[in-house]
């Protein structure tokens, strides 16, 4: 993969830029970011012969009263393509979601 074909101009300026792809070219790794009580996941919106698409959620509890580290992780996370990537484009986005 070349770091020309990922988008990340959705992206905060601080958030990781990190990715890459499985030898088979169907899984997507995705350095994500997440904090306190969240947790990151990838969800691919969209697969077309130009780009893949993929939003990077973090899943927040809505559990009142609940205590949660004020710490900044950085995990991981993946994202399955029905088809290797090749030469297409991904274009990463972000969204915060309550769970």
């Amino acid at each position: 993969m070349l770091p020309s074909q990922v988008d990340f101009g959705a992206l905060p300026s601080d958030f990781p830029h990190e990715v890459w792809v499985s030898r088979d070219g169907k899984t997507l790794y995705i350095r994500a970011e997440e904090g306190g009580c969240g947790q990151a996941t990838a969800e691919v919106r969209e697969q077309t012969a130009q780009r893949v698409a993929v939003a990077l959620v973090e899943n927040q509890p809505q559990a009142k009263g609940q205590m949660c580290p004020m710490i900044i992780r950085y995990p991981v996370v993946q994202a399955q393509l029905a088809e290797p990537l090749g030469t297409r484009q991904v274009v990463l986005t972000m969204e915060k979601r309550p769970n």
